[in-house]
């Protein structure tokens, strides 16, 4: 038997169109993003199956029947798909996808054509469109706006019929539609970004509640790309002469802080001549500082600085300000594991050895047995790992603390996220690293006064010669920071030839190079001199709030940089790159680093928001690396942010439902109005409805529920029969002013209704429960006094 339709218009085909318009926008915006290659047009996918739901959900008389039909087709549709691209590396996601644009389809053609709620028909579709938009670039944010346009001028299609003229659909609603739709793509179009993210605490609990879903989910999406293009940096085990970021303006993290610091992700130790290397060991943090080379550090050179960051990035280090000791996420730590050296059997050695290993290395090639080479390393603190016919590995005996390289997260965080972290950095002045004593920890020698074998000679005589005049380390290092700052910059330079040194190139060949070129020259010719060196990679400060205190930083501020050992004061960080690169990097010049109030006055400031996440510009020439360069948009020529365009679309969803409500109520005239009212009332009290029920009646019931408000019912009944019978359809002044008096006193008794009717349930509740809780008691229904509806 064919079911009776519940709406008045599941013939009329205008309102397929009406439909059809908003769901071809989420096709279309499914078929820009491209999850899955191969994959077949989506939006006519869609479409059809709006048009299956059209012609079968009207039919199917009993309730789960359109809701098996709608799943079997989908499944049907998706599983031809899955036979057809049975070769495509993401099939299953590409099934997956393909059945949530039937099943959105069909949902949109059920709550249409079999329910009563035909104007909540464009949920399903714009639920569908706010989740690929979560995951698409800024510049398809456009598409919501156009979405929320096209379903306002076609909801005025589903308005219910009006009781008094029996009109389907409402020209004038459609045009105030239309016109709330343009208004609503032109403000998310021209509106700027806010100074901050809106309801900053309740987005990052959700970002926080979302995030711990991703990592604890099923990753059944992970072979399909984000289409967001988040920017990413993972740090690997090499770090070649290149950068791997570009110059652009993309944000990597906002950072809430006191003071400009470089934001250290982490360092590297061995130099090769194409770049560095990094033998990495992760093992849970636990216990103090792991960074302690010192046997006795004084306290009172040392400060903590403890920082905020928030994520604008994917990235696998932790930032800190100085040395990491500690985040508020859960992290591991990459230490640098206990060096082994190889000493070559033959007449060359071609791998670093240190010093002291280096004066004993003939005695223990030549030693007879295993014993009597263990004897003689032993006389150095070292042992013998293992021996092979060209060569043996030896390692120190007593195994001292692991310098840490980074603090890595425990897993793979979306952004936005924020954390706290806590970073050491030295208080010494220049005074006092001029009088340290070159005593360096074996640790420290082992790991940080590495160069590789046949090292340039011409690197080391122009290290001693630029520092000649010096007397210490640190002037030293001075020297030859100064030295470095005279030589050009520039990201337009040529490759080092194959198997020519990086270093070398770049002093006495190109002449000029970036950041990592620079900061490897200085590493590297200090080592040659002695003095231990690492190479840090993070980056410069960024852009700086006055207002909040806090600095953006973009892909674009991406440095490395040189630090060198000094004993009793810890890593001490340098700057041979030229200051006019980045002029953020003036306000730390090392080593003094920390006075905030260096030069702030001539900085620029102008507050800005990407994504959501606030920052400022500092008015700077960016550091530029290959890639190109840009700058954060100032506001009055930024697009609003994702959250922002959402909010709107929400505001103007609202708005259009109260304006699709008050023209409803205001088209069934008083007669409808009273008879909505007391329809309500009937449901509070968990009265059965009855159809064609008169208003007369539908008071008298309500009346046998509360005898109290018989007569303010009565007067709405008799209100309601003068404005559907009377001639001029129309209540006199007293009439009106007595239903008002009425409806104000519905509250009262809708309130009593309602308690009533839930102190029936518990009532029935307990009787139920108390029947089966006693021994050997009848399991019979309670008899209950019925009201006589």
């Amino acid at each position: 038997m064919r079911a009776p339709t519940n709406t008045t218009f599941a013939k009329d085909r205008t309102s397929l169109a009406a439909l059809a318009l908003p769901l071809s926008i989420v096709g279309w915006t499914a078929d820009t993003a491209g999850w899955v290659s191969q994959l077949p047009l989506l939006w006519p996918q869609a479409l059809a199956a709006l048009m299956v739901g059209y012609f079968i959900a009207p039919r199917l008389s009993h309730w789960a029947s359109p809701h098996v039909a709608g799943v079997a087709v989908a499944s049907a549709v998706a599983g031809g798909f899955g036979l057809w691209l049975r070769d495509v590396p993401t099939l299953g996601p590409a099934m997956l996808i393909v059945w949530l644009t039937w099943i959105v389809g069909w949902l949109t053609a059920w709550l249409a054509y079999r329910t009563d709620l035909s104007q909540w028909a464009f949920v399903p579709g714009l639920i569908a469109l706010l989740v690929m938009l979560a995951n698409l670039p800024p510049s398809l944010y456009i598409r919501l706006a156009m979405f929320l346009a096209v379903t306002a001028a076609s909801v005025a299609v589903f308005r219910e019929p009006s009781r008094k003229t029996g009109q389907t659909a409402g020209a004038e609603l459609a045009i105030a539609g239309i016109v709330m739709g343009i208004l609503v793509s032109g403000v998310a179009w021209l509106t700027p970004a806010p100074p901050g993210p809106l309801f900053p605490d309740l987005v990052q609990a959700a970002s926080a509640r979302w995030n711990d879903f991703s990592r604890n989910s099923i990753h059944f999406f992970d072979e399909v790309p984000n289409r967001r293009e988040i920017p990413r940096l993972r740090l690997d085990s090499a770090l070649p002469m290149t950068n791997p970021l570009q110059s652009t303006d993309d944000l990597m993290m906002v950072v809430g802080a006191s003071e400009p610091r470089r934001w250290r992700l982490g360092t590297y130790e061995t130099y090769a001549a194409d770049g560095w290397r990094n033998p990495v060991a992760l093992a849970p943090v636990s216990g103090p500082p792991p960074e302690a080379e010192e046997s006795a550090p004084l306290p009172e050179v040392f400060r903590e600085v403890r920082i905020t960051v928030r994520t604008a990035a994917v990235m696998d280090q932790i930032a800190t300000a100085g040395i990491p000791i500690e985040a508020s996420l859960a992290n591991v730590s990459a230490h640098s594991p206990q060096p082994e050296f190889r000493m070559d059997r033959g007449d060359s050695q071609t791998a670093y050895l240190p010093p002291d290993l280096e004066a004993i290395r003939d005695a223990v090639i030549a030693s007879p047995t295993s014993d009597s080479a263990d004897g003689i390393l032993a006389t150095v603190g070292a042992q013998l790992v293992a021996q092979a016919d060209d060569s043996i590995v030896v390692r120190r005996s007593e195994e001292a603390s692991a310098p840490l390289l980074a603090l890595t997260f425990e897993e793979g965080i979306i952004p936005p996220r924020a954390y706290e972290s806590v970073g050491r950095v030295t208080t010494a002045s220049p005074s006092e690293l001029r009088t340290t004593a070159a005593q360096y920890p074996q640790a420290i020698t082992d790991r940080y006064l590495q160069l590789p074998r046949g090292f340039p000679e011409s690197v080391h005589a122009a290290a001693a010669e630029i520092t000649s005049d010096s007397e210490n380390p640190y002037d030293k290092a001075l020297a030859l920071q100064s030295y470095l700052r005279t030589l050009p910059y520039s990201v337009d330079i040529q490759a080092p030839p194959t198997g020519s040194d990086a270093v070398e190139w770049f002093l006495f060949e190109s002449h000029t190079g970036f950041c990592t070129y620079y900061a490897s020259a200085m590493i590297t010719m200090m080592r040659s001199l002695g003095v231990p060196g690492r190479l840090a990679v993070g980056f410069a400060p960024g852009r700086y709030d006055d207002s909040r205190g806090e600095w953006a930083v973009e892909a674009g501020h991406y440095h490395v940089w040189p630090e060198l050992y000094f004993p009793g004061f810890g890593w001490v960080e340098f700057e041979p790159t030229p200051a006019e690169v980045q002029q953020s990097l003036a306000l730390v010049e090392s080593p003094t680093a920390g006075s905030v109030e260096q030069s702030r006055s001539d900085v620029a400031i102008e507050p800005c928001t990407v994504d959501e996440v606030p920052c400022a510009p500092l008015e700077e020439e960016e550091e530029e690396i290959p890639g190109g360069g840009g700058a954060i948009l100032p506001p009055a020529e930024q697009p609003i942010g994702r959250m922002g365009i959402v909010l709107i679309g929400a505001l103007a969803s609202a708005a259009l439902i109260a304006l699709v409500v008050a023209w409803r109520l205001y088209r069934i005239g008083d007669a409808g109005r009273i008879r909505l009212q007391l329809r309500t009332l009937l449901w509070l009290a968990g009265a059965q409805r009855i159809n064609f029920e008169t208003p007369l009646e539908m008071a008298r019931r309500l009346a046998s529920y509360q005898p109290q408000a018989a007569a303010n019912l009565m007067v709405m009944a008799s209100a309601a029969d003068v404005a559907s019978y009377s001639r001029s359809k129309r209540l006199s002044e007293e009439q009106r002013a007595q239903l008002r008096t009425a409806v104000r006193s519905l509250p009262g008794p809708a309130v009593s209704l309602w308690l009533h009717r839930w102190r029936r349930l518990s009532h029935l509740f307990v009787l139920i429960a108390s029947a089966g809780l006693a021994p050997g008691a009848q399991r019979r229904a309670p008899r209950t006094r019925s009201r006589r509806d």
